[in-house]
């Protein structure tokens, strides 16, 4: 079977969670079909390449807003995966490329499939929500991250099939990664610098755990435009110990996860964190937010501790709580690495490619 990917943004220039996603499906499914990724134009990649058993084709978007730049991609993408003639078309994420596989599925008659990411939760519009309307009527299948994205799918059109499979990891990597060096005490952070994220309410809740545990230390890895504001919070809160370790390796942050006591997610609004999973592979106890679908992904009194949004002092209570506690956090460690296991690649992959093949 010949299936078309269509990513707007694709590995190694887009490194979130969606752009490994998409490079670990289409990196899999080439052991099973012929795998045909098309992505926006890039300088690391060369226009029908081959890369780990799949092709690679790159197309031109123009636009310097962000609106034209969507309608540019997906008109990019589509037309490339029409000249393919693929059997089924696979689209990661709901805009550009969810659009771009709605229209060219259509032209040609044949099945699509859309990944979401967090993106349904941002709809905004009577204009945009309407377009998410039509994407998801035109898709013979949405595949949703969590049951409570299923569920926020269904709103636009409740006659959609909807599946859910979670996201992936390389279980195997996390586990085997050589351990960092972290004081006692460490709590980890790591993600995009960005208000979604909520690191703010971390570096607030930071001062509180400093006044029951003097010796903690805050980790934060990342990047992105709260950076400033986030270090001059931290210097008129005077509270210290905290480092800013900036953009990670792959293996560096494999090595931190594995090392740090705690590791602390405070979005207020997420999809499927990626970093999570990573955390439950390493072996990390968490402190995250109750948003959305994370309570699906990480069970409360199983693999951590949940606490509402923007509630700094019940992240510092979790938190310390977690530090004082060696036995809580051995055993959800434990749990952590056991529940991991179901979100390894392979069987995410697998799982979605059952899925595809009884539509074909």
């Amino acid at each position: 079977m010949r299936i078309a990917v269509l990513a707007a943004k694709f590995p190694p220039q887009d490194i979130g969670g969606a752009e490994i996603s998409v490079y670990n499906f289409a990196k899999l499914a080439s052991r099973r079909h012929e795998v045909h990724v098309i992505t926006r134009e890039q300088k690391a990649l060369k226009d029908k390449s081959r890369r780990d058993g799949f092709t690679i084709h790159t197309v031109r978007c123009i636009g310097r807003t962000q609106v034209l730049r969507y309608w540019s991609t997906a008109r990019a993408l589509a037309k490339r995966a029409r000249e393919i003639k693929p059997d089924i078309i696979y689209s990661e994420a709901l805009y550009s490329a969810g659009m771009a596989g709605a229209k060219a599925g259509k032209r040609l008659g044949i099945p699509v499939v859309i990944r979401l990411a967090g993106e349904i939760y941002w709809t905004g519009g009577f204009i945009q929500r309407r377009l998410v309307r039509r994407i998801v009527k035109e898709s013979g299948l949405v595949i949703a991250l969590t049951e409570h994205m299923k569920r926020e799918v269904l709103k636009y059109c409740p006659d959609a099939r909807v599946e859910v499979v979670g996201e992936g990891v390389d279980y195997e990597f996390f586990r085997k990664s050589e351990k960092a060096k972290l004081p006692k005490n460490s709590i980890l952070y790591i993600g995009r610098f960005v208000k979604m994220k909520g690191v703010e309410y971390l570096v607030r809740a930071f001062k509180i755990v400093k006044e029951k545990v003097p010796d903690a230390r805050l980790f934060l890895g990342g990047y992105g435009p709260e950076e400033k504001n986030l270090k001059r919070l931290a210097k008129d809160l005077r509270v210290r110990d905290i480092s800013f370790l900036g953009p990670l390796g792959r293996s560096e942050m494999a090595g931190y996860l594995k090392a740090c006591s705690v590791f602390a997610l405070p979005s207020t609004s997420e999809g499927f964190p990626l970093t999570i999973v990573e955390a439950m592979t390493s072996g990390c106890p968490i402190v995250s937010t109750n948003v959305r679908g994370l309570p699906e992904i990480m069970k409360d009194g199983r693999n951590g501790l949940l606490v509402k949004p923007r509630d700094e002092k019940g992240l510092a209570e979790k938190i310390g709580y977690l530090l004082k506690n060696p036995r809580t956090r051995e055993r959800f460690s434990r749990n952590n690495i056991k529940d991991a296991r179901k979100y390894s690649w392979e069987r995410v992959v697998s799982s979605i490619l059952e899925k595809i093949e009884a539509m074909a």
